[in-house]
């Protein structure tokens, strides 16, 4: 909260300072992450913004809106391989999980590739026949 307020006072500097000492805290916190990767952007931090994300996915490997919320992050900023790299991992980790295949294809569709032949959409789904009458 303390962050928002000193964003909100102009205070981006402050913000800053206060949100990464709360990403330390607290490793693993998606919303923290969040605003500390948004506040970087704003301070200019251009690539560089979403770092401390990236380690904390590395430091909590199984913890999927940690990931979810670092790639989307990073396909919105752009980052388009990086984000479809993270996602792809959390189908090794998570293998049947249609959040992951969803956002997944999601990017893929962005990038105008999700026709391309996939693993991530290999799922096997009977043809959907319409009645004709």
């Amino acid at each position: 909260m303390l962050g928002y307020a000193n964003y909100h006072a102009n205070k981006s500097a402050d913000a800053q300072q206060v949100l990464e000492t709360a990403a330390r805290l607290f490793p693993s916190d998606v919303k923290i992450h969040e605003a500390l990767a948004r506040i970087r952007w704003i301070n200019g931090a251009g690539p560089r913004f979403v770092d401390d994300f990236l380690a904390a996915v590395a430091a909590h490997p199984g913890d999927l809106a940690l990931r979810l919320k670092c790639a989307d992050l990073l396909r919105l900023s752009g980052e388009l391989k990086s984000a479809e790299r993270l996602l792809r991992d959390a189908l090794a980790i998570t293998p049947g999980d249609v959040a992951v295949q969803a956002w997944l294809a999601v990017l893929l569709d962005g990038r105008n590739a999700l026709m391309k032949p996939r693993p991530c959409c290999d799922r096997r789904y009977a043809p959907i026949r319409m009645n004709r009458r």
